[in-house]
């Protein structure tokens, strides 16, 4: 079925299902939190249909309705919505009536995908996005092994399938190639360890951060090297994207969430490790995949921490360094929970600590011992007492641990040359989990 007569399905019948609420319960609420999740799709709605000369008149009547929605969003407006209740109703009730009539049309259009080709629209993140075309999409299915895996997502959202997963992929801009990237991502977030409905819901700015291993890095291009962790490769930029617009879709529109001020990381969080110029074994390897095997691991989290040290002269002023920059209060793994936190090394820092023999273990071990706050220094302060275990837990020291356990410190090498390294803190309530990339 084509994409254009899905979208305008699946908006027709959000609209109707609020206007049946409101019939039902006369709770005008039902009608006004959906508002502002329809502009984005109808405005995409409106810009394909003005390339379709059976559905250019209705397109027309879809514009001005948004211009009616888009008033909703204004601060003054909302001050007294009730009182524009028939405005409102009148929109909305009049956007039902057209979408359901260029639905009628477009089914009657056999040829509808030929007016697409190269169209553009806006993505659920409002960067622009293409069109994802039949010829897009059969090219994306090649890429496609299990055709039947469904993802059972939390928040009692519809299940999402492969399919509706490369439509996603496509209107990011990913290349077909790196479908079992973003599938096998997916599968990491909706593990129970990960806790996506903790990490989407919480106030705290954090997002899943992707590391992928394996030879797949290089077979479709992702950055583990200069600038990973920023604008790097086409790879690591649509693959992060790709996973913003499906939680945002499927799982939970980001306009409804609880973060106080949310962050950049949300429009792509994905990079590779620099297997290459590690002195030790690659994250997946460590994890118990072979070393032929590709993987994605994902954590819920913050952006990371600069840890820049150009003048030490031995491994252990590095990780002190390093440890440091690991106590800030703000973090909530310092408060929550038995989560991980990720430590990515840069090559100069990593080879400078594989030559002196440090093992990942040791670095572990050291910075669990050295990246503690006093007690008297939490207690009182930042997310003290919001999980009472956590509370109870760091009493029994005088210098409080920045994680439960050594091995809740995650260790990657990534970037490229220069004595930078990054930390990134969690959200406490979560896990590093790791999937193999069929």
């Amino acid at each position: 079925m084509s994409v254009f007569i899905e979208m305008l399905e699946e908006t027709y019948n959000t609209i109707n299902s609020s206007l049946y609420g409101y019939s039902k319960d006369r709770d005008f609420k039902k009608i006004s939190e959906i508002l502002p999740d329809l502009l984005i799709p109808l405005n995409n709605i409106y810009r394909l249909a003005l390339r379709v000369p059976e559905l250019r008149n209705n397109a027309h009547i879809v514009a001005s309705s948004v211009k009616m929605l888009e008033l909703t969003e204004d601060p003054d407006f909302t001050e007294d919505l009730t009182s524009k209740e028939d405005y409102i109703m009148s929109a909305v009730l009049k956007l039902r009536d057209v979408l359901s009539s260029m639905k009628e049309t477009s089914d009657k259009i056999r040829n509808i995908e030929e007016y697409m080709d190269g169209a553009a629209i806006m993505g659920w993140d409002n960067l622009p996005a293409l069109y994802p075309t039949s010829e897009i999409l059969k090219n994306m299915d090649k890429y496609v092994k299990d055709k039947t895996m469904i993802f059972d997502l939390p928040f009692g959202t519809r299940e999402v399938s492969y399919e509706d997963i490369a439509k996603v992929a496509a209107i990011a801009g990913c290349k077909p190639e790196y479908l079992p990237v973003i599938g096998a991502a997916l599968k990491g977030i909706s593990t129970e360890e990960f806790n996506l409905f903790g990490v989407l819901t919480t106030e705290y700015p954090c997002w899943p951060v992707m590391v992928i291993n394996g030879p797949i890095r290089d077979e479709i291009g992702i950055n583990y090297g200069n600038n990973c962790l920023g604008v790097s490769s086409h790879a690591n930029t649509t693959i992060g994207r790709s996973l913003l617009l499906l939680i945002d879709k499927y799982i939970l529109s980001l306009k409804k969430t609880k973060t106080g001020q949310g962050t950049p990381c949300q429009y792509s969080y994905c990079f590779g490790e620099n297997e290459q110029e590690s002195p030790w074994e690659p994250l997946h390897v460590e994890k118990g995949f072979d070393e032929d095997d590709s993987t994605v691991t994902v954590l819920g989290g913050e952006s990371p921490h600069s840890t820049a040290d150009h003048a030490s002269k031995k491994g252990e002023d590095v990780l002190i360094t390093i440890a440091r920059s690991m106590i800030s209060m703000g973090s909530y793994n310092l408060f929550f929970g038995e989560g991980d936190v990720m430590l990515v090394l840069g090559p100069d820092h990593a080879g400078m600590l594989g030559k002196e023999g440090w093992t990942k273990d040791d670095i572990r071990n050291f910075l669990y011992e050295m990246a503690r706050n006093p007690l008297e220094l939490l207690e009182e302060r930042g997310g003290w007492g919001l999980d009472e275990e956590r509370s109870e837990w760091a009493k029994n020291f005088d210098k409080v641990p920045v994680v439960k356990k050594p091995e809740n410190i995650v260790i990657v090498v990534a970037g490229g040359k220069g004595r930078h390294s990054s930390y990134i803190p969690s959200y406490g309530w979560t896990k590093a989990v790791t999937v193999k990339i069929e």
